[in-house]
C-alpha cells in the first residue's frame, strides 16, 4: 500500500506591506542624480567633456550658446549690456553732482554724503535735489566748526597760560620795528 500522500496546502501569503513613501532625502537625491544625468547630456550634446574643469565647462557652454544665438539676438545682447553700462555711468555722474552741489552750499566733504541722504528723501516729482538739500539744511542746519585755540598747533602751554593770543599780539608789538 502506498503511502497516503498528503495535499500540500500553500502557505497563505502574509499581508501586503503597505507602500511606504520615499523619504525627502530619498527624494532629493534621486532629483539630483536625474538633474547631473540632464546636465551631462547637454554638455555631452554641446561637444563638453564631463572630466573638464567645471569653470572650463561653463565657459565652453557660454560659448556654445553664443554660437547658437543669431546676430540679431547678439546685437540685442550687446545693446542690453551697453544701456546697463550707460545707466551705470549717469548714475555715478549724478552721484558726483549731487556732492558737488552739496559740497557748493557749504556742506563739509566728510558729511555730505549724509546730507545727500536725506536730500533724497525728500525729492519728489515736484521738488529738485537743490530744493531738497536746501530743505535738508533748513531743517539740519550745518554747525560751525570752533576755531583752534590760539597756539594750539604748536603745544606750547606757557603761551597759551599767559593769555594767548593777546599774548602773542604783544610779542609781536615788542619786536615791531618803527621807523
Amino acid at each position: 500500500m502506498p503511502p497516503e500522500v498528503q495535499p500540500v496546502t500553500p502557505e497563505p501569503n502574509p499581508a501586503p506591506q503597505p507602500a511606504v513613501p520615499p523619504s525627502q532625502k530619498e527624494i532629493n537625491n534621486i532629483v539630483a542624480k536625474e538633474s547631473r544625468r540632464a546636465v551631462e547630456k547637454l554638455l555631452r550634446d554641446a561637444g563638453i567633456t564631463p572630466e573638464d574643469n567645471p569653470e572650463m565647462q561653463l565657459k565652453e557652454y557660454k560659448k556654445w550658446l553664443d554660437s547658437q544665438k543669431s546676430d540679431l539676438e547678439k546685437a540685442q545682447c550687446d545693446a542690453k549690456t551697453a544701456a546697463a553700462e550707460r545707466d551705470a555711468a549717469i548714475a555715478e555722474a549724478e552721484a558726483v553732482n549731487r556732492k558737488f552741489n552739496a559740497v557748493a552750499k557749504g556742506v563739509p566733504a566728510d558729511r555730505a554724503g549724509d546730507y545727500i541722504t536725506l536730500a533724497n528723501t525728500r525729492m519728489t516729482d515736484g521738488v529738485t535735489f537743490e530744493q531738497a538739500l536746501d530743505k535738508a539744511l533748513a531743517d539740519f542746519p550745518l554747525t560751525p566748526k570752533q576755531p583752534p585755540p590760539p597756539y594750539a598747533a604748536t603745544g606750547d602751554a606757557s603761551l597759551m597760560a599767559l593769555g594767548g593770543a593777546a599774548k602773542m599780539q604783544t610779542d609781536l608789538n615788542k619786536h615791531r620795528i618803527t621807523r
